[in-house]
């Protein structure tokens, strides 16, 4: 019996102990911002060095999800419309989505924001976004879609304004886009 155990016992530790050298450019799933690059120093040794991952992206910049998604926040205008006896004034986010990857991939951007450098926060406002409104679900490859965030017009006062996009359903990502004021055109007016 006691010859049983100790075979089993030998044989596990060697089964444990053995394993294959990974070989060519073997590189962990990333997080957004992350560039992997792989370096080999002996044969059959490969180390992966993510280079510090970026904060923010300024707009028309392109950020990259590890899924191959491709979004860029395209600018921001004020605009206004008439509904009754009413004007409502708002801030109209544009936004384009890629999907680059091979496979098709779900995009959504729950819960977006946008804030100024005043530290003030503005309510999304969805009843008067103008079309296309924003696009939830899968994104096949190769696929491009553009859509509009509506938020309360962003005030004189601002210098800077900050776009979250919490990208993601069940692992999400925030992608932050920042651009000076000066860069929010004005849309003029929306008819009804």
């Amino acid at each position: 019996m006691k010859k049983i155990v100790l075979v089993l016992v030998a044989s596990l530790l060697l089964l444990g102990c053995t394993s294959e050298t990974p070989k060519g450019n073997v590189a962990a799933p990333t997080e957004v911002g992350y560039q992997p690059t792989a370096t080999a120093s002996s044969p059959g040794e490969v180390t992966t060095t993510p280079e510090p991952k970026k904060d923010s992206y300024a707009f028309g910049e392109t950020a990259t999800t590890r899924e191959g998604l491709e979004i860029t926040v395209l600018g921001v205008k004020n605009v206004e419309k008439e509904e009754f006896t009413r004007t409502y004034n708002f801030s109209v986010v544009s936004v384009r989505v890629k999907n680059a990857g091979s496979e098709q991939n779900p995009f959504y951007a729950i819960s977006p924001a946008m804030l100024d450098d005043r530290n003030q926060q503005y309510d999304q406002q969805l009843m008067f976004c103008p079309e296309p409104g924003e696009p939830s679900g899968n994104i096949y490859p190769g696929i491009t879609k553009e859509f509009n965030l509506c938020f309360d017009r962003v005030s004189p006062e601002a210098k800077k304004v900050k776009i979250v996009l919490p990208v993601g359903l069940v692992e999400r990502t925030n992608l932050v886009f920042v651009t000076d004021s000066g860069s929010i055109v004005d849309g003029g007016s929306i008819n009804g």
